[in-house]
């Protein structure tokens, strides 16, 4: 398994039983690398993640960074609603 899959662990803190909590895994560019986001679901549920969402990559992304707008704001309609989801909104 790779560092940067192991290192899902690190992005949160720990609880007050000393382990390490994960509230929810979102994997970005998911359909880049099939194979990659596999591996990131298998050690999810290895240690017990749950599981997230998958945020599939969208050059418009680029695009809207460069106009130095949220993807919210620029038209990824598609894109934009996944990540409202993810926050809430």
């Amino acid at each position: 398994m790779s560092k940067e899959i192991r290192q899902l662990a690190i992005v949160s803190g720990k609880g007050g039983t000393g382990k390490t909590t994960i509230a929810a895994v979102c994997i970005n560019k998911y359909d880049l690398n099939f194979e990659n986001a596999l591996q990131i679901e298998y050690y999810c549920k290895e240690i017990e993640a749950r599981p997230g969402w998958k945020i599939p990559y969208d050059s418009k992304v680029v695009k809207a960074l460069v106009q130095r707008k949220t993807v919210i704001e620029f038209p990824c309609q598609e894109l934009g609603k996944i990540i409202q989801r993810i926050w809430g909104w």
